[in-house]
């Protein structure tokens, strides 16, 4: 395996972990108000992970 390369992706477990104990106290102490989170993929346009990323909601080219 390459470093940062899978052959077959389905098998790995995206789903986000639960919080560490720590968070909730971390979080009490942050300023009130929007929370704003950016999220982004460098290669969220590379034509092999079209379909497994977006699922149908990107068709191929």
């Amino acid at each position: 395996m390459k470093y940062g390369k899978v052959e077959d992706p389905t098998g790995i477990d995206f789903n986000i972990p639960a919080d560490d104990a720590a968070t909730k106290e971390i979080l009490k102490s942050a300023p009130n108000g929007p929370f704003e989170v950016y999220i982004g993929c460098a290669k969220w346009n590379k034509t092999d992970l079209k379909g497994f990323i977006h699922g149908n909601l990107i068709p191929s080219k």
